[in-house]
């Protein structure tokens, strides 16, 4: 009881993951995107002379903004790279288009660029400083920074060659808000790329590390600790039942072949155990040669039949590591109950496998009582034998 306890304890301390924490902070980033697309929006609504393009643009932005915040609220940490990916598009057909438009008018003498081009450089630089400081991706960090050099080297180039524009008031604006960031991110790009690599490393050997330290290293079933985190994701109302399969005489297998040859059997029992039942339910390796297994959401008329299935396929197909000598299981199965009550569930599998074993073992008990609430009456069980 106190190994539950300990689990369940350590399970609330980290119950929001890493990615459910980045999920979040992408979820904030593009509210602060709403916000910045919503201010200057109506800034410039309010500002007139300005041209209807940029208000139309801004809008567009914002609008767009707010309709990925209003998905990422409806959807969960599995779609962030669409989240990622709306981002990308949203930003791609906002500033490049303007920036690419009115340096185009500009390098054809239709206009100057100091005078057309839309006062959006403040607006730029705290999107994408948002977007670099709140992003869980490298590879969409690196496409920020690409995009911001998209977006400031024709401005800058044009500039270069336009003396005459370059020294007024707007023209200092723009190169002093976009020059010294593209020249840090010139700097800072090729080491973001080191790093970002090496952070994604990190990140592959912790996931690699968290799916061994739930696995069990021989079969790679899940351990006790993976059963109680995948246990976690299943309402505590779910019904389940659980089975306990003990291989019999397992001991005399290790004396007679060796532990080489015991470790090859546990192997193959743990992979038939994963293709008996094809409906929702986990296998674990709960210690030694015993296995548990929870069957989620059965029929209750099926129970016995899904029992049975387990022990002939389990005792009937031969053990290449052993063969032609056959393996026998023996099985305990609980009522079925909340998940909420699966220590009491636990415990009746628990107990009807010590009955399997003291009757002489191949063969499956299954645990009855009187009343479905748990520990008021004496339990009685029953049993069923198979021939050997």
């Amino acid at each position: 009881m106190k190994w539950f306890a300990s689990v369940k304890n350590e399970n609330a301390l980290s119950s929001i993951s890493a990615e459910q924490r980045g999920f979040n902070i992408l979820r904030i980033m593009i509210f602060g995107c709403t916000l910045i697309g919503l201010f200057f929006c109506g800034f410039f609504w309010i500002l007139p002379p300005i041209s209807e393009l940029y208000i139309w643009f801004c809008g567009y932005f914002a609008i767009a903004m707010a309709l990925l915040l209003l998905y990422s609220l409806i959807t969960s940490v599995e779609n962030a790279n669409k989240l990622e990916l709306g981002i990308q598009l949203i930003s791609l057909s906002t500033f490049s288009p303007l920036t690419w438009f009115y340096v185009g008018g500009a390098w054809l003498g239709t206009w100057r660029l100091i005078d057309m081009y839309p006062p959006i450089s403040g607006m730029v630089l705290v999107a994408m400083s948002l977007s670099i400081l709140f992003s869980h991706s490298f590879q969409f960090r690196q496409f920020i920074l690409l995009l911001f050099l998209f977006n400031t080297i024709p401005v800058l180039s044009y500039l270069a060659f336009h003396m005459d524009e370059l020294v007024t008031l707007r023209g200092v604006e723009l190169m002093t808000n976009f020059g010294p960031m593209m020249l840090l991110l010139i700097f800072v790009l090729p080491y973001q790329m080191h790093f970002g690599k090496y952070v994604d490393t990190l990140r592959n050997r912790q996931k690699r590390t968290e799916h061994e330290a739930e696995r069990d290293y021989l079969t790679d079933l899940y351990n006790r600790r993976g059963f109680e985190n995948r246990k976690e994701t299943l309402a505590s109302e779910t019904q389940v039942a659980t089975l306990l399969v003990d291989a019999d005489h397992f001991k005399h297998i290790n004396d007679t072949f060796g532990h080489t040859v015991g470790d090859k059997v546990l192997v193959e029992l743990a992979s038939k155990l994963r293709g008996i039942y094809l409906n929702e339910h986990f296998v674990v390796r709960w210690g030694g040669e015993e296995f548990l297994v929870l069957i989620v959401n059965p029929d209750p008329e099926q129970l016995k039949a899904i029992a049975d299935d387990f022990h002939a396929s389990l005792c009937t197909e031969q053990y290449r590591a052993i063969a032609p000598r056959a393996l026998t299981v023996s099985i305990g199965v609980s009522n079925m109950g909340p998940l909420s009550q699966f220590e009491a569930l636990f415990e009746q599998a628990d107990h009807c496998l010590y009955k399997a074993k003291e009757r002489g073992r191949n063969q499956v008990r299954l645990f009855s009582q009187e009343t479905n609430e748990f520990g008021k009456n004496s339990a009685a069980t029953t049993s069923y034998f198979h021939l050997p």
